[in-house]
C-alpha cells in the first residue's frame, strides 16, 4: 500500500511528496479509523480488498525458527556421528 506524505516546510514555498511503498496491517486500518481518517464503510471495503487479517503471534513464529533449527542441527549430527561409527 502506499502511503504519501506532504512536506509544506520547504525552501521557496515549494511541496515535496514523499512516497512510501510501507507494509499495513488490520491494526494500521483500524487506527486510521478511530483517528477519523477512514469511514467504517471504506474501512470494511479496504479489509477485504487486501483480504487483511490480524499479525500473527511473533512469539510462536520465533519459537518455532528455534524449534526448526534444534532439529535441523539434531539430524547434522546425527549423520555426522553415524558417518564415524562406519
Amino acid at each position: 500500500m502506499w502511503i504519501f506524505i506532504q512536506s509544506n516546510h520547504l525552501a521557496n514555498g515549494l511541496r515535496r511528496v514523499l512516497y512510501y511503498n510501507l507494509p499495513m496491517n488490520l491494526q494500521d486500518i483500524q487506527r486510521l479509523h478511530t483517528d477519523g481518517f477512514l469511514a467504517a464503510e471504506v474501512r470494511d471495503r479496504i479489509i477485504a480488498h487486501y483480504k487483511l487479517q490480524d499479525a500473527p503471534n511473533r512469539f510462536i513464529a520465533i519459537i518455532s525458527a528455534i524449534g526448526g533449527v534444534l532439529v535441523a542441527a539434531g539430524s547434522i549430527l546425527r549423520m555426522a556421528v553415524n558417518g564415524e561409527a562406519s
